[in-house]
Order: structure tokens, then sequence, then C-alpha cells
């Protein structure tokens, strides 16, 4: 299938920053109930690799949700377009998996542990730009200085 090429600035978000504290997540869940409010945000709590993912639900009470995380490699990122056809590439911190539904609560978050228990992170649906961008250097960068040669050939590798 031929497409059209197009070229785009990118530029590095914050969470490239040593001073910046945005992180990104992947989250992946077993089920999505219907009345999960995802568009209102909600609250991650980090255990470890356990995580409690709070999310309100459509009938005014919070959905308490269980997984486990891993992190990811110094590597690992993810390219975001703005509603503005802005371009950033950010590193990803946290692959959070196997999240499922344990039960409706009534409370806005887990009880029994305090702050400082538990690392807690607020995700918003909002795709705002950071407030302050890193300022980068353009480069032009060779495809075959990132890749190499071990991409060449019918993408089934070697034998």
């Amino acid at each position: 299938m031929a497409g059209r090429s197009e070229t785009h600035q990118v530029r590095l978000g914050q969470s490239f920053s040593a001073r910046g504290n945005t992180r990104f997540h992947t989250l992946r869940y077993n089920f999505k109930p219907a009345h999960a409010a995802f568009s209102l945000g909600g609250k991650l709590h980090l255990h470890g690799s356990t995580v409690e993912l709070n999310v309100p639900s459509k009938s005014n009470g919070q959905l308490l949700f269980t997984g486990n995380s891993e992190p990811y490699k110094e590597v690992d990122c993810v390219l975001i377009c703005n509603a503005e056809g802005e371009w950033r590439i950010e590193r990803l911190d946290r692959n959070i998996k196997n999240l499922k539904v344990e039960r409706d609560v009534a409370g806005p978050g887990p009880s029994g542990q305090s702050a400082a228990e538990r690392e807690v992170a607020t995700f918003s649906t909002t795709d705002a730009s950071p407030p302050n961008p890193v300022p980068i250097e353009e480069e032009n960068i060779d495809e075959d200085d990132l890749f190499g040669d071990a991409d060449d050939g019918d993408g089934r590798g070697e034998r």
C-alpha cells in the first residue's frame, strides 16, 4: 500500500528533561465496563509492581481496578500528535497491564494506607502540550546509522 510521504518536525517532550516530572504509562484492561467514566480522569496508585486504579463511575461511585506493572526500558517511547498537529516524542515509564475490576467503591480511593506508603499519579485525558517545551536542536540522522543493515531483507530474520 503506497501512501503519501510527509515530513513532520518532532520535538522531545518533558519526559526527557532531567528536571521534568512528566511520566507516561500504557494501560491494558482485561475488561472496561460501560459505566466507567474514563473521560473524567482518575487516580493511579503504584505499590511496587502492583497497581490500583480508581476511575469515576457514571453511577456516582468509583471503580477500583487492580493489575500489575513493570518498567519500560529507557529506549521505549511514544509519538504523540496533538489537536494542533504538533508532534512530540515522550519516554514511556511503566507498562500497566492485566487491569481488572475488583469492585465499585464509594470513596475516592483506597483506605488504610498513608501517602508515604504509595506513589500516586493523577491522570487526565486532556491532550494539552507541556507548558515549557524542552528546546531541541534539529539533527539529520541517516536511517542506516539508526538501524544498521539488520533490518534489510525479507522481514523473516536470518536463519
